[in-house]
């Protein structure tokens, strides 16, 4: 408990003036208190006749805010907002202080009280747990807590898309293929934007991004060396980050064409099946 006093134009004694109605009431100082008004001629003992005019109230911390919610949670940031205290005890809420739990202990998480029911982290850890808290505080001090958040994990609220399946490509000329592919069974929980396409010859390690943004479900490689082995591999993208690349597709080269038989043979009834594939 917190006593304000306003004692007037007593000589030596500082006036403390209340940002809020006074009330004149009895009271009873402390002897440190009692010998200086004493010595200013003042009666301890009588308030109303003390010719310093003595006017004094109290007040109390504040109450624990309500409502604390944390909301837009990401891999780096969340929302903390909450509600005033049902009593401000007496003298208006100046700030509000957030506190974070480390596992052990409530450790402040901002370093200046907070004037707003709100506050915006963005310097979370990805995966990590975070816990919060928090407390009203007025010229009395510092008030009790308000229930947590919770413990909640800072990631996105969705994932990157799942694997395609290898694409196909459908046509392949001297400098160019055409590829085909289907978008992936999951989007991750937040819509497809784009594809990227990768490429790699045959001995080489490495793919390279030959096409980025694409829209579409079938994608014009072009560029390409006509005696060159490649092959070709697609990823979905979504707002949380490009998923996992696709199967490759089959190695595509240009050349000539050749046919080939299968034999396929049957002893019952005999008869020969003749197959004429085209090989690529």
């Amino acid at each position: 408990m917190l006593w304000h006093c306003w004692l007037g134009e007593a000589k030596g004694i500082q006036p403390v003036k209340m940002p809020m109605p006074i009330v004149s009431l009895g009271f009873s100082f402390g002897k440190k208190w009692r010998e200086k008004i004493k010595g200013h001629g003042g009666d301890p003992g009588s308030p109303g006749k003390w010719p310093c005019g003595c006017v004094c109230m109290s007040t109390d911390p504040p109450g624990a805010p309500r409502n604390l919610k944390v909301s837009d949670v990401t891999k780096t940031s969340c929302k903390l907002t909450w509600t005033a205290p049902e009593s401000d005890g007496g003298s208006p809420v100046t700030g509000y202080q957030v506190e974070k739990f480390t596992g052990t202990k409530w450790i402040r998480a901002v370093k200046k009280p907070v004037a707003e029911c709100s506050f915006a982290f963005d310097d979370l850890l990805e995966a990590s747990e975070n816990e919060f808290r928090v407390c009203a505080e007025n010229a009395a001090g510092v008030g009790p807590p308000s229930e947590t958040t919770g413990r909640f994990v800072a990631k996105d609220p969705f994932e990157v898309p799942g694997r395609p399946d290898a694409p196909e490509v459908k046509d392949r000329t001297e400098n160019q293929a055409t590829l085909t592919f289907k978008a992936p069974d999951s989007d991750g929980g937040s819509p497809i934007v784009g594809y990227v396409v990768e490429m790699k010859g045959k001995l080489e390690t490495k793919w390279k991004v030959i096409g980025k943004d694409v829209k579409d479900l079938e994608f014009v490689a072009t560029g390409l060396q006509p005696d060159a082995e490649c092959e070709f591999r697609v990823a979905a993208v979504n707002k949380a980050g490009q998923g996992q690349a696709s199967p490759p597709s089959k190695h595509s080269k240009y050349g000539k064409q050749r046919w080939v038989a299968n034999v396929v043979s049957c002893r019952f009834p005999v008869f020969n099946i003749i197959n004429v594939q085209k090989k690529p």
